[in-house]
C-alpha cells in the first residue's frame, strides 16, 4: 500500500471494505450509523438537527459519525487536479 488510510489509493487495487455487524455492532446500530451519516453528509443537516429529528443527543450523533468513519461506512476522497502538487 502507498500510505493512504481508509481511502482508495490510486496506486493499488485495495479498497477497504466496511466492517459490519460481525465486527461488534448490531444490525440496528449499523443501520442507525448509516442513517445518521446520510442525513449529515447527503442532506447537510447539522448534528443538532439530526439529534432533534431522531430523539438522540448531539453527542451521540457525533459518536455515530465518528464510528461510521472508523468502520468505513463513511469515506473521504481528496482529488488533486493534474499538475497540482501539494508537497
Amino acid at each position: 500500500m502507498c500510505g493512504f488510510s481508509a481511502l482508495r489509493c490510486p496506486y493499488d487495487n485495495h479498497v477497504p471494505q466496511p466492517s459490519y455487524p460481525d465486527a461488534g455492532a448490531s444490525t440496528a446500530h449499523v443501520r442507525l450509523m448509516a442513517r445518521v451519516a446520510r442525513m449529515y453528509y447527503e442532506r447537510d443537516l447539522t448534528q443538532q438537527q439530526i439529534a432533534d429529528q431522531l430523539g438522540l443527543s448531539q453527542a451521540r450523533v457525533s459518536r455515530l459519525l465518528k464510528e461510521a468513519g472508523e468502520r468505513g461506512i463513511v469515506r473521504s476522497v481528496v482529488v488533486v487536479p493534474d499538475g497540482v502538487h501539494t508537497d
